[in-house]
């Protein structure tokens, strides 16, 4: 939700094209919306709200300024301020490429004891007719 915030403050401004201002107003922003809630009942407090938030905020500044600073052709700078998505991403695809090479993903299933069953059998007893039936029939 704050990646729009951290995007557009620098852009409203050029106080808040210094981190401090913008994470600074992103976190205090959250911790009301937080406390409100904490407070009236509406809603869930959270620490994860919280924490998502602050990153949201600090993703979109970092685009914003990176972008500004490859305007500039400061190309090296930019891949830090690019740091925290790019971050993000690959933590974000390494969980999902961990729990995709899983069979039940993080599901914990252990069966207590192996059995063979590769020489079992399954039968069914079950008797079909032998007629169609039309949609009619039914």
């Amino acid at each position: 939700m704050f990646v729009p915030f951290g995007i557009f403050l620098p852009l409203l401004h050029s106080r808040f094209q210094k981190a401090r201002w913008t994470i600074g107003l992103a976190s205090l922003f959250t911790f009301s919306i937080e406390s409100v809630q904490l407070i009236t009942g509406f809603g869930i407090f959270e620490l994860d709200d919280l924490f998502n938030n602050f990153l949201g905020a600090i993703i979109g500044y970092g685009i914003t300024i990176g972008f500004m600073n490859i305007r500039k052709k400061e190309i090296k700078r930019s891949v830090v301020y690019f740091a925290p998505l790019l971050l993000v991403i690959l933590i974000s695809g390494g969980m999902f490429a961990y729990y995709y090479s899983k069979e039940f993903g993080n599901l914990s299933i252990v069966p207590a004891y192996k059995t063979n069953m590769e020489n079992d059998t399954i039968t069914i007893d079950v008797q079909l007719d032998e007629q169609k039936k039309d949609s009619s029939d039914l």
